[in-house]
């Protein structure tokens, strides 16, 4: 095995094992909400072991064009907490393999247009999901019920590292063989 090669498997390895270290009980998940007059696309992160949601990213349209920024974690997990200004009471729970995926407390987060306020994704009754805006005056400008919520599994960060060593090691074996042609002497 030559100095490359062992340097190649060695640093491909690596990167596959620090993939894998990450948090074991982690996993992200795609999700869509969508109404008539708004919808969110984003990803939530959930510890598998209680079901906590511990992050949020995602892009809002319709009503309002915003960008998620925040994400309100819950220090009292998996008891319910109230925000400070009172807007909502929530307790971040994803509920997969329910007829509800969240329940009617629901998610909070923040977004870069709505300073000082919330947004909170909620479901009162079995696929009927709501989205509710509170701002700094204490004031509800947006409230959206009968949404529907899908949520799908996003392929883990080791699953990309592991598809990234096997197309190294293709781009490796294609390089090779036309190295190793333009080496063999042609005869006529």
């Amino acid at each position: 095995m030559s100095k490359y090669n062992f340097v190649t498997t060695v640093v491909g390895v690596t990167l596959a094992m620090f993939a894998t270290w990450s948090a074991a009980n982690a996993a992200v998940y795609n999700f869509t909400f969508s109404s008539p007059t708004e919808s969110i696309i984003g990803q939530l992160t959930v510890d598998t072991s209680d079901n906590e949601v511990k992050n949020i990213t995602g892009t809002l349209s319709g009503l309002v064009n915003d960008t998620i920024n925040g994400f309100v974690a819950n220090p009292s997990f998996p008891n319910q907490l109230p925000l400070p200004d009172g807007a909502f009471i929530y307790d971040n729970v994803l509920q997969l393999g329910q007829s509800s995926l969240v329940d009617q407390f629901g998610v909070v987060f923040t977004t870069a247009g709505n300073p000082g306020g919330y947004w909170n994704l909620w479901s009162g009754a079995a696929g009927d999901y709501s989205l509710y805006q509170s701002n700094a005056l204490g004031d509800y400008p947006i409230g959206i019920s009968g949404g529907t919520l899908t949520i799908t599994g996003a392929p883990e960060p080791s699953t990309w590292v592991m598809m990234l060593i096997g197309l190294a090691g293709l781009g490796s074996v294609a390089y090779r063989r036309g190295r190793k042609d333009r080496l063999v002497p042609k005869t006529l």
